[in-house]
């Protein structure tokens, strides 16, 4: 026979009790990391991502023409496109050249985006082939120079077809360069030899990741005297953090070449990464095809587009001077992260810096 006491009932009964407390605190327990993952996997639901473009401003969207349209001339390394707005505007127009990158078989199209921006901007846009896999290099110069002027020639001689350049009270055309790896020393080697090719004076330039060559030799794309740039020649040079390809030496050549332009009319300007992103697909990343793909970001909006719209602005009319010039917060700034965190800032500089 089974003698239950009453203390033995007790003992049982705080047993109970204390189970079932920790039972309690195992459910607490669990109910706080399952909120915690709910609430974290929440967070990062979202993607973290960079700026859109704006919708004012010289990177920004308010346009003065909406639609664009190109006429292609020419065959091989002499061929060029022109762009301007469409339809035909009756106002002159500022000219630019975009000259593009090294390409075994040149495409405008990771320049297109760029190009349209230019041109919805206010300007005629030339783009030239000027080279390809079995062009020297020594020729690029003067393959580039010959086509641009060909491009006025035409445009000029076509005003029925064409927008018409826009020219200075002193009768200088506003005309300005601008250029990627090998068509960023392209376009410094054409700024100091443009009487040569019967070019008109450009009033501004921008280098962007100029490049020499591919492997870091002596080689490539030669180097013209940039003594010879105009000293009223507005200038901006940049250069990306993460370029492994060609990093900064042409660029530090260009800029220690070209002393005559006074550092109030020219900066040097590094553009940086920020992997900030979420996922990593979404970092912006400064490297040497940066202004030159087909992915839009930052540094295209608030980079690029923003600085090479305000500097021939600012050259041209003497406007947009604070967006590329100075070292000011305009200068430097690139938008906000989806978060509301700045994009890592260009950094500005009037002596060459990289990383």
């Amino acid at each position: 026979m089974i003698i239950i006491t009453k203390n033995s009932e007790i003992r049982k009964l705080n047993l109970f009790r204390r189970s079932d407390l920790c039972l309690k605190k195992l459910l607490i327990v669990l109910l706080v990391l399952l909120m915690t993952a709910t609430f974290t996997g929440a967070a990062y639901a979202t993607d973290l991502v960079g700026p859109s473009q704006p919708t004012s401003g010289p990177g920004g969207s308010s346009y003065n023409y909406s639609s664009v349209m190109s006429q292609t001339i020419g065959t091989g390394v002499n061929k060029y496109i022109i762009y301007e707005p469409s339809p035909k505007v009756d106002v002159a127009l500022p000219v630019l050249a975009f000259l593009h990158g090294y390409a075994p078989n040149p495409s405008p199209d990771n320049n297109l985006d760029f190009i349209k921006h230019l041109v919805k901007k206010g300007n005629i846009v030339i783009w030239p082939y000027y080279e390809n896999l079995f062009t020297d290099v020594n020729n690029y110069d003067v393959n580039a120079g010959n086509a641009i002027k060909s491009a006025l020639n035409y445009i000029i001689a076509n005003p029925s077809t064409h927008a018409q350049p826009k020219y200075d009270p002193s009768g200088n055309m506003y005309f300005g360069i601008l250029g990627h790896s090998a068509g960023g020393l392209t376009t410094a080697n054409l700024a100091s030899e443009y009487s040569a090719f019967n070019l008109p004076k450009p009033k501004a330039i921008m280098t962007m990741n100029a490049g020499k060559n591919l492997d870091g030799s002596d080689g490539g794309v030669p180097y013209r005297d940039f003594s010879q740039i105009p000293s009223d020649t507005y200038m901006l040079t940049l250069v990306s953090s993460d370029d492994t390809t060609v990093e900064s030496a042409p660029s530090t050549y260009i800029w220690n070449n070209s002393t005559q332009i006074s550092s109030s009319i020219r900066d040097w300007v590094l553009i940086k990464s920020d992997n900030h992103g979420s996922p990593d697909t979404n970092d912006i990343s400064a490297i040497h095809n940066d202004v030159n793909n087909q992915v839009l970001d930052a540094i295209d909006y608030y980079g690029a587009w923003k600085w090479a719209t305000a500097l021939f602005n600012y050259a041209f009319f003497g406007t947009d001077g604070s967006y590329c010039l100075g070292d000011t917060s305009n200068q430097r700034y690139m938008g906000l992260w989806s978060d509301g965190q700045p994009v890592n800032e260009a950094e500005i500089s009037d002596t060459p810096i990289w990383p």
